[in-house]
């Protein structure tokens, strides 16, 4: 079974400087305001809620967490991961990283 790719900021074009903690992602954890960490990049994925194929309640189970391993384990395709790219706003701060590649 092949894993996902890991994300890697020089391969998109929102690349960022921020760093967040865990507790500044758990702040948006709604539909408002939806942040994730997925291989400890932080994502805005509140305006994919709408166009998520599997709904946004997936998505909003996770709001405001690390969703690496639900990310991965899902199976999504090349092309799915290829898209997180457009939601990074940063990452997370290094002292608090939990994806260690």
């Amino acid at each position: 079974m092949a894993t996902a790719p890991v994300l890697t900021l020089g391969k998109h074009e929102n690349t960022t400087t921020n760093v967040f903690t865990l507790a500044e992602v758990a702040n948006h954890s709604d539909s408002t305001s939806c942040w994730m960490v997925i291989d400890n990049y932080v994502l805005d994925v509140t305006q994919f809620l709408s166009e998520h194929p599997g709904g946004k309640e997936i998505i909003l189970e996770h709001a405001g967490l690390d969703a690496t391993g639900p990310f991965k384990t899902k199976g999504h395709s090349l092309e799915a991961t290829k898209l997180l790219g457009k939601y990074i706003i940063g990452q997370v701060v290094p002292e608090e990283r939990i994806y260690i590649p």
